[in-house]
């Protein structure tokens, strides 16, 4: 049966290859994932959405699409930039290139004599 795994039933999303939506979908996936407060927004709405009845599943789409629109803008917001410069504290330590190569194996040196006191 088409639309059924078993007794369950799925709602599948399929895109052609390069359609924006895949990008607006994982927008929306990844901001649920990172923000608790968004998750529970969304959660909350559709449970609001659930003692409805539905004649058509795309009117149940539409009924969450501003929810859906506000966590895909809030998504693709810039994160926000650093309020100050680092220091040189701050910063991690610079690595200084070695204008040498590589040590080859290392030759055998003889221990130093220790000098006697007399």
């Amino acid at each position: 049966m088409l639309g059924a795994v078993g007794d369950l039933p799925v709602n599948l999303h399929r895109y052609a290859q390069g359609s924006p939506e895949i990008t607006r979908y994982l927008v929306f996936r990844n901001r649920l994932r990172a923000h608790d407060d968004e998750r529970a927004r969304y959660e909350g709405h559709k449970r609001g959405l659930t003692g409805r009845e539905w004649a058509d599943m795309n009117l149940y789409a539409d009924a969450k699409g501003p929810v859906v629109e506000e966590a895909i803008g809030r998504g693709r917001r810039p994160a926000p930039a650093l309020t100050r410069r680092l220091s040189r504290r701050d910063a991690p330590p610079a690595r200084r290139a070695s204008a040498r190569s590589p040590p080859g194996p290392r030759r055998h040196r003889s221990p130093r004599r220790r000098r006697r006191s007399p």
